[in-house]
């Protein structure tokens, strides 16, 4: 097996060779540097990644434990620059397979040190969210902090925090809404949000 160290020796001779102003991002290459064991996985690494993407793909988000990139028109790839990234990806992998209210995964990497998901672009404002929905934000916002609603959309927000433990004032900001290229509203850094409460 490839140490950690030949590894980013390969990916750095791999990047000298590639014209750094066509942004060209080659998968095979990524997906080989971040295919480690876990006894390599560190702060090296974690910055290897993240330079590969950032010399290649434009940066849309950067957070405490990872770093977002566009990876093309329909997709983004969140890349963790620490072990709480990794949690985190871990995290909003598994709960977005069981809801409409998240983003789209479409891959996973190794040891969740990535994850490649849906581009959803940020909630406008409250406007946007009753055009959506149908419903008004203040009474959205309320009828989430209260647990009670009589309406389908803010009922699933509420059954869905409530089975994953997610942290309901995250779920009533609106800067943690989106919208998918569908346009359903998706609710963003679930992951976060639920990992922030251990």
């Amino acid at each position: 097996m490839i140490d950690i160290y030949n590894r980013i020796k390969f990916i750095r001779l791999s990047i000298r060779n590639i014209n750094k102003d066509n942004n060209n991002f080659d998968w095979d290459v990524f997906k080989f540097l971040c295919s480690v064991s876990n006894s390599e996985i560190n702060r090296k690494l974690f910055r290897e990644m993240n330079n590969y993407c950032f010399d290649r793909l434009e940066t849309i988000g950067e957070g405490g434990s990872r770093r977002v990139y566009i990876y093309n028109t329909l997709k983004v790839l969140k890349v963790a620059i620490n072990e709480f990234g990794m949690e985190q990806n871990s995290v909003e992998a598994s709960i977005s397979r069981e809801s409409s209210l998240c983003c789209k995964i479409y891959e996973v990497g190794k040891d969740n040190l990535w994850l490649l998901s849906e581009l959803v672009r940020p909630l406008r404002d409250e406007n946007e969210f009753e055009e959506i929905t149908g419903i008004e934000f203040d009474l959205y916002r309320d009828n989430v902090i209260s647990g009670r609603s009589k309406d389908v959309f803010t009922n699933k927000v509420i059954l869905f925090s409530k089975k994953h433990n997610l942290n309901i004032y995250d779920l009533v900001e609106l800067r943690n809404l989106g919208v998918g290229s569908d346009r359903r509203l998706v609710l963003l850094d679930v992951g976060y949000s639920k990992f922030s409460e251990y």
